[in-house]
């Protein structure tokens, strides 16, 4: 395979710039696709959530977090279950706490 200029094999946006959508972490999936976790500021700051299948469409996205604070997704892992684990942070009113999520393979918790 040939990358482009800058050696990368192939390139997507996803998102919404309006809702300053940003990706922080990604794992392969045992399906071939993609799990990529961020943060939002849509309707509520909350993490950000979506998986790609083996041909990088889009299959679901979702917002996970308390609609009060701002939520950061910033590592996503496939469990043995095929479920997901997403770590991150919240800040609070009173500071910044880690926040883990455990989702089903469908990004349901």
């Amino acid at each position: 395979m040939n990358g482009d200029e800058d050696g990368a094999l192939w390139e997507y946006t996803f998102g919404d710039a309006a809702k300053s959508e940003r990706a922080y972490g990604i794992d392969r999936t045992k399906d071939g696709g993609y799990v990529i976790t961020g943060h939002t500021t849509g309707t509520n700051k909350n993490t950000w959530l979506f998986k790609l299948n083996a041909e990088l469409i889009l299959q679901w996205s979702k917002d996970l977090g308390d609609t009060a604070y701002d939520d950061y997704g910033v590592k996503v892992v496939q469990t043995t279950d095929g479920g997901l684990v997403v770590g991150g942070n919240v800040i609070t009113g009173s500071g910044v706490c880690a926040k883990v999520f455990k989702l089903n393979k469908k990004g349901e918790q």
